[in-house]
Parts: C-alpha cells; sequence; structure tokens
C-alpha cells in the first residue's frame, strides 16, 4: 500500500517539526510519502522540512503555494481552497494507492499505520478516526453508503480522519468540476472534503468501506487540552452544520439520524438551542437549523 499523506499548512513551524520528528520512522517502514502545502508567509516551515527531507530523501516532500493559485477557489473557508488544490493534484498521481488528507495539528497513533499495513483489499475509504464505532474486529466493513456515512461523519469532520482512494478520487473529477463551476469550489457553510467524502462513498461497490475500530487520529494537546472522546464531540459540533450541508441530496434523510444521535450522546450538556450554540465557541449555526431538525429542543 502507497500512502500519500498531505498536511497543508500555515506558519505553524513547531507543528510541523513534531510532526516530522514522529513520522519519519514509519516513512519507509509502512510506504508513506509526506507532502508538506505550505502558505506561510516566512520560509521558517521550509527550511524545517527541507532539513528532514535531506535525511529521508524521496520521502518527504514540499511545495509554498502561492494566493495566486488559492484564489481560483471561492470557498468561504481557506482549508476548503486547500483541500481543493490537493484533490486536483493527486487526481493524476497514479504512483500512489491512497491520500491522506491530514492537518498538520493532528498526532496519527503508530498503530494505525501498522494496522494500515495488514490491509491487502482495495477500498474506496479507509476512515481512522472513529471513536463511537461498535466493532469486535480491528476494521469494520459497510454494504452501503448510509451505513458508513451515519457511523463515520463525525470523523469526516476531521483534517486526518479518512483515507481516499486515488484511483476513486479521479473518478470525481467531474463532480469536482461542476463544484468549481457552480460554486467557484464548494457551497457556503460546507466542508469539500466532507462532500468529496460522502460522493465517493455513494459511487463505492460493495465492501469497499471500512473504518477503524479504535480512534487512531487526535489533536495535539498543544493544540486542544481535551480528552480524544471530548474532542471528537467539541469538533463535530463545531462542524455540524457544515458537515450536514455537505451532503448530496440522496442522503438527506440520515441527517435526521445523525443529530438525534448526536442530541442523545449530549444530552446532559444540552438542554436548549441556546446550550447547543454555545457547546462550541465559534460554531456554525442558525436558528432555522436547530428548529428543522430538533424542533422539540427549548430555545433557552
Amino acid at each position: 500500500m502507497k500512502i500519500a499523506l498531505c498536511v497543508p499548512t500555515y506558519n505553524r513551524v513547531g507543528f510541523v517539526g513534531k510532526l516530522l520528528n514522529e513520522y519519519v520512522s514509519y516513512m519507509y517502514k509502512y510506504g508513506v510519502d509526506l507532502y508538506i502545502y505550505d502558505t506561510s508567509n516566512n520560509d521558517e516551515t521550509k527550511e524545517k522540512v527541507l532539513e528532514y527531507a535531506k535525511i529521508i530523501s524521496n520521502r518527504v516532500f514540499y511545495e509554498r503555494v502561492s494566493k495566486k493559485a488559492l484564489d481560483k477557489y471561492h470557498t468561504y473557508d481557506a482549508s476548503n481552497a486547500k483541500a481543493l488544490y490537493i484533490f486536483e493534484l493527486f487526481m493524476t498521481k497514479k504512483e500512489y494507492d491512497y491520500l491522506w488528507l491530514c492537518g498538520d495539528g493532528a498526532y496519527i497513533k503508530k498503530e494505525v499505520f501498522e494496522d494500515l499495513d495488514l490491509l491487502q483489499k482495495d477500498y474506496s475509504l479507509i476512515c481512522v478516526g472513529a471513536y463511537f464505532l461498535k466493532c469486535e474486529n480491528t476494521f469494520k466493513h459497510y454494504r452501503t453508503a448510509e451505513e458508513y456515512l451515519i457511523e463515520n461523519n463525525a470523523a469526516h469532520a476531521f483534517f486526518g480522519g479518512v483515507l481516499i482512494n486515488v484511483q476513486d478520487l479521479a473518478k470525481e473529477k467531474d463532480y469536482i468540476e461542476k463544484l468549481l463551476e457552480e460554486y467557484g469550489g464548494c457551497p457556503e457553510e460546507a466542508w469539500i472534503y466532507n462532500i468529496i467524502y460522502a460522493s465517493i462513498a455513494r459511487n463505492a461497490s460493495v465492501d469497499r468501506l471500512i473504518s477503524r475500530r479504535l480512534g487512531g487520529v487526535l489533536w495535539r494537546s498543544e493544540k486542544m487540552h481535551v480528552s480524544w472522546e471530548d474532542h471528537l464531540l467539541i469538533t463535530y459540533t463545531e462542524r455540524l452544520q457544515a458537515s450536514f450541508n455537505a451532503f448530496p441530496d440522496e442522503f438527506s434523510n440520515i441527517t435526521n439520524i445523525l443529530i438525534n444521535n448526536f442530541y442523545e450522546h449530549n444530552r446532559g450538556s444540552i438542554s436548549s438551542k441556546y446550550d447547543f450554540c454555545k457547546f462550541r465557541a465559534g460554531g456554525q449555526y442558525d436558528i432555522n437549523f436547530l428548529n428543522k431538525y430538533i424542533p422539540s429542543l427549548p430555545l433557552v
């Protein structure tokens, strides 16, 4: 299995340095190449990456991404533009089996690399960020996109939660071009990587969607001093509305299932629409969203 771990970053040389130091031993052993896509306004990240590139030749790659290169993507969030840029690049990189889009503040446990190395079959999506998955085996296989999205939508909210089959990504070329034509990138208040994950799931054949049972991707303690489970809930809450906005129309029926599951799991913390909106400061919500999906929840 040949994996391209792609990390967009902006002025976070400290995070990138730790990432390089931790993953250096995995590069050769597990067939992982690391790509750093840098939009920083200084050369600190570049110098750090090139320092490691000299040590691990042909495994670590650096690219300075210009503002001009991202201007074609008219999205409401910078991470969307970077994701689109990387998706378009890897549609033609046939030397890789999987693209793993990952945040610079993410930490991937060694066990994830070990488990991925044991997989033999060709999958469309491999979710490695799931936490609440109930399954006795290391990986769970799904027969339908609906089942997969219901159990893994929270992990899709992470930069680092999903590996995409590069050949399946290439089949999304027309869909991405349609999004660029209609929206200049993606719809307002939606995450492009969630859109692409859902579209690939929709088109995947039976048993080509799997999820790793144990949560193996989390944010570094320097970024967020909470447990893995709390972090999953906090991030998912922040991105809940944007995650649902990313579903193709035919998946709108599972949105109620997801919102009810989320609400039931957090009933102790959320007793009103006001609580819901304050559960994570900076969350993207509007009252119509809550009225639609939790109509019985009181305002305050």
